[in-house]
This record gives C-alpha cells, structure tokens and sequence, in this order.
C-alpha cells in the first residue's frame, strides 16, 4: 500500500515538473531575440543529402560553393557525389590493402573532398548527382552494405583477383 502511495506521489511529481517546463518553455519561445541582419552573403540553396552518410561532401562542397562565390565567380552547384564516388574506391583500395582493418563505411571528413578535387577535380551537380535518372532521393545504405560485403567476400579468397579493383568499380558505378 505504501508503495502505491510514493509511487502516485513521484509520477504526479514528474507530471508537474513535466507540464512546468513544456509552460516554461512556450515562455521562453515567445521572447526569442531579435536579430537585425547586418549583411547576407551570397550562398548557393541547400541540398538534401537524403538517406546517406556523406554530410562531409555536402558540407565541403557548400562551402567551396559559398567560397566561389564570394571570391566574385559565377554561381556553380558542384557535385557532391562526385567526390563521395572516388572516395569510396580509395577506400576500398586502402580496405583491401588493410585486409579490412581499415574503416569502409559511407562516413568522411573534408579532406577527402579535397583530396578529390586536387586528384580528379570536380563537377557540375548536373553532370554528376550520383543517382539514376528517375531517383529523387539518395540512399546508400543497401549500397555500401553490399559493397563491403563485395569486399569482404573477395578477401575471403586465398588469391585477390588481379581485376578486383575493376569488379568494384563496375559495381559501384
């Protein structure tokens, strides 16, 4: 019985503690500061990178974007699978090289973007978006899933395939 009592007693506790912070909160809401616009700096529209982990190309792309323009060259909206495509072979050749103790996986940093443009250079988001005609929306999930298993399996094997590199890429592609 005493149970049930501290226990009725702690839930209504929690549900007042709960109802106060949601009316605190709603105060605290309506006196959100003003802010006065000093300037606005050119930028390109931001872009959806979907179901996929690959924020480090969009972000880095954004900001070469932004640093484009604020350098006085045209608007251009570059590609940011571009770079997540050459990223994800060198990846790979660095995976199989490592016998997978390397990470294969959709993440990066920056440096990776740069890498790319410095290697490959990069492209116009119309030339490449890294999806077929139809797709709207990006999902790598099953993607890097099956390629590192692709991966996997052909470490499996006593002897790597010369043409292993070229089986991924077909894959990939």
């Amino acid at each position: 019985m005493k149970n049930t009592f501290t226990r009725t007693i702690t839930l209504s506790l929690i549900a007042l503690m709960l109802i106060a912070s949601v009316a605190l909160a709603q105060e605290k809401a309506e006196e959100a500061p003003k802010f006065k616009e000093i300037k606005t700096l050119a930028h390109t529209a931001p872009k959806s990178q979907g179901a996929s982990g690959t924020c480090w190309s969009f972000c880095t792309i954004s900001l070469l974007e932004s640093e484009l323009l604020r350098m006085g060259k045209e608007k251009v909206e570059l590609s940011e699978m571009f770079p997540v495509y050459y990223s994800y072979i060198q990846r790979a050749v660095v995976y199989m090289r490592t016998q997978g103790k390397n990470n294969f996986a959709q993440g990066g940093i920056d440096n990776d973007v740069l890498w790319v443009a410095r290697t490959f250079g990069l492209v116009r988001d119309e030339d490449y978006t890294g999806m077929w005609k139809d797709e709207k929306f990006i999902n790598h999930g099953q993607m890097a899933r099956g390629l590192k298993g692709m991966l996997d399996s052909m470490m499996k094997s006593k002897m790597l395939s010369k043409k292993w590199k070229k089986a991924f890429v077909a894959t990939l592609d």
